[in-house]
């Protein structure tokens, strides 16, 4: 059995953490941005997730009793951030779900993230007034 050792070789405590930060090829490790999206963007991933809720009886009716989402919010959910954002918050609080909206949109997951955070904001600046 090999047990990773993370100052084997290394001269310091801070090549130790730089090496156990490097890929297998040497190149350094970088995180992944979160993808870049607008309110356009942000608005079609929502909607898309409600037509997926809707696309299945049992999962509109779960999302419409926790949420409290009623009918005339369902009307006005295209042009109103809050709900549009209500609809990927309870998508990311369930993740199986949120992979099966994902892939059935060929969509990475973190574009729900990003689309709750751009839609969470829009829907704070216009309570604002």
């Amino acid at each position: 059995m090999h047990r990773f050792s993370p100052g084997f070789g290394c001269n310091s405590k801070s090549e130790a953490v730089t090496n156990s930060l490097t890929l297998n090829a040497g190149a350094p490790f970088v995180p992944k941005k979160p993808p870049r999206l607008d309110f356009d963007a942000a608005e079609w991933v929502a909607i898309h997730g409600l037509s997926f809720l809707a696309g299945d009886t049992v999962r509109l009716g779960r999302f419409l009793s926790l949420t409290g989402v009623g009918p005339a919010e369902m009307a006005a959910a295209r042009t109103d951030p809050a709900i549009l954002a209500s609809v990927l918050e309870y998508l990311l609080g369930d993740e199986p779900l949120l992979l099966e909206f994902a892939a059935n949109q060929s969509l990475p997951a973190e574009n729900v993230q990003v689309a709750w955070d751009i839609l969470t904001l829009e829907a704070a600046r216009r309570s604002r007034g």
